[in-house]
């Protein structure tokens, strides 16, 4: 159970990350982001936290009783409405908040909410950064509470690849394997949130896609798994090879796991997320027939997946700073296809340390 001292430990970072951004307030509607800074569990808050030190919840009122008993808060203020236009008009009077000088979280906000809050904050809103990317950069760096739980999601990660190991087997669907993998991951702990992905023979190229009723042939099985324990995740994928499966996809796998295990070995304190890519494209000798798909190749994994440091994509800009010790990251997030159709995939999860990295997901050979 996370205590009062480390929610504060939090918050106290977030303020600091607000202060290099320039930032005096932040409005938060996340459900992660406000657990993670309170404790409480709700998907129909809103979180204002100033420079200053006020933390201000607008939750549901029916919600009320259960935001308290999980939160850290004091200042909770109820509505009725799933727009809570009213509240948020009596805070921005309450606070007078400077020209650009409050940031939202961008990522998940439906138009109409935006259009609600810019017109209701007009010219207090930030524009050059994200709330996403400020609370995302104060958790970049990871007590060694979180690391151990992310040990645990990425242990449980494991055990979810080793079966999937096991079960493959012609005949069996993409949803087939899935179920026994996802049923062994709560079996042994893993929470709902967990993600998991299946993609066999022709949709073996495809990135991210939920199993289907596609019957496994010759392969090869793409196995993502983004395995959530304790509030934590962990990246991991592979690729399962059938009897049948051709030479050329195990060859390419076996260049494409290499040349990721390379990257992440040469990953270390004071290095930046372009220079890790720079080592990565410079090794990159994919065949004629074989294409990486272009895309973020490695991410921060933490309390979200992914978060920051990060490639913003599409773009490829991101994170500027150095990577520091207990920053916990995930490569790769891309892979090498084939125009024959199939793909490869291969992503571990690993703690930056100041010499090599500590890959937490890495399997018995």
């Amino acid at each position: 159970m996370t205590s009062i001292d480390e929610f504060n430990r939090r918050i106290a970072r977030v303020q600091s990350t607000m202060a290099f951004h320039g930032v005096d307030a932040l409005l938060l509607n996340k459900a992660n982001s406000i657990a993670y800074l309170t404790g409480a569990s709700s998907h129909c808050s809103w979180l204002l936290l100033t420079h200053d030190g006020r933390q201000i919840a607008l939750v549901l009122e029916p919600d009320y009783l259960e935001y308290r008993r999980g939160s850290i808060l004091s200042d909770i203020r109820t509505h009725r409405s799933y727009y809570p236009e009213a509240l948020l008009q009596r805070l921005r009077d309450e606070l007078g908040l400077r020209a650009g000088s409050l940031a939202l979280e961008m990522e998940h906000l439906r138009a109409n909410q935006y259009e609600m809050i810019a017109k209701t904050f007009g010219e207090a809103l930030h524009h050059r950064v994200s709330a996403d990317t400020v609370v995302e950069e104060a958790r970049m760096v990871k007590t060694q509470e979180e690391v151990d739980r992310i040990r645990k999601a990425s242990d449980l990660a494991k055990l979810g690849m080793r079966v999937a190991r096991e079960s493959a087997a012609e005949g069996l669907t993409e949803r087939q394997l899935a179920h026994r993998v996802w049923s062994s991951l709560l079996e042994e702990g893993a929470e709902e949130a967990s993600f998991l992905y299946v993609a066999s023979d022709g949709r073996s190229s495809l990135v991210h896609y939920p199993p289907t009723d596609n019957t496994l042939r010759n392969g090869p099985v793409v196995v993502d798994l983004h395995v959530r324990c304790e509030g934590y995740f962990a990246d991991m994928a592979r690729t399962v090879f059938l009897q049948g499966s051709s030479p050329e996809s195990r060859r390419a796998y076996a260049y494409y796991r290499n040349l990721i295990s390379e990257t992440i070995d040469a990953v270390t304190a004071g290095m930046t997320l372009a220079e890790v890519r720079r080592f990565f494209h410079q090794r990159l000798k994919a065949e004629e027939d074989w294409i990486p798909l272009a895309g973020p190749l490695i991410h921060g994994v933490g309390f979200n997946r992914p978060e920051e440091p990060r490639f913003h994509f599409p773009g490829g800009q991101g994170y500027a700073g150095k990577l520091e010790a207990n920053m916990t990251l995930a490569s790769s997030n891309v892979g090498l296809y084939s125009r024959k159709g199939w793909g490869v995939q291969y992503e571990d999860t690993f703690v930056v340390t100041d010499g090599k990295p500590l890959i937490l997901t890495l399997e018995d050979r």
